[in-house]
């Protein structure tokens, strides 16, 4: 059989073509246009995906869909509501402590390598505690306080244990 008639050949071009395609690639949010301010503005659909996505790193659920199918998004009362709504679950933990995570690239905090001999408080029990730390910090922030990231670096306070209080000689 010849290429050109070969059907198997034509499935696997659709196939190729369909896995290649940015929609299937990325997720793309084009936005519609504004009246006002800015030229573009995310739909109440997009923005549906956007809250799933960031908040609990999934697809939206059918109560989400729905609102955004609706236009109910659009309304930044509603909005906040389902980013509340969100942060609620579960999943919206996982989500979010692994964007900062991620974010903050907690994982060389266990990479570190220093000289006892100079640095003898550093251990890995001084950088687990380091690591909780943040992790604290910042479920304070986004799940209690519902606060704004900058002020994660402009915090003052500290959770500590007696590893970490000896560290920053409290």
């Amino acid at each position: 059989r010849s290429p050109e008639t070969d059907v198997s050949v034509g499935l696997q071009w659709a196939l190729a073509g369909i896995l290649q395609a940015p929609y299937t690639l990325y997720r793309l949010e084009r936005g519609e246009l504004a009246e006002g301010a800015s030229p573009r503005r995310h739909t109440s659909l997009e923005m549906a995906s956007r809250l799933a996505f960031t908040l609990q790193n999934t697809t939206p659920d059918p109560e989400l869909i729905n609102l955004g199918v609706s236009g109910a998004l659009d309304d930044p009362e509603a909005l906040e509501g389902e980013v509340d709504r969100l942060l609620e679950s579960p999943e919206a933990r996982r989500a979010v402590g692994a964007f900062f995570a991620q974010y903050l690239d907690l994982s060389k905090i266990k990479r570190v390598e220093r000289d006892p001999a100079r640095y003898p408080g550093v251990s890995p029990a001084l950088f687990d505690a380091m690591e909780r730390e943040v992790r604290l910090l910042v479920d304070e922030l986004v799940f209690r306080e519902r606060g704004d990231i900058r002020s994660l670096f402009k915090r003052r306070r500290a959770y500590v244990n007696s590893t970490l209080a000896a560290h920053y000689d409290l």
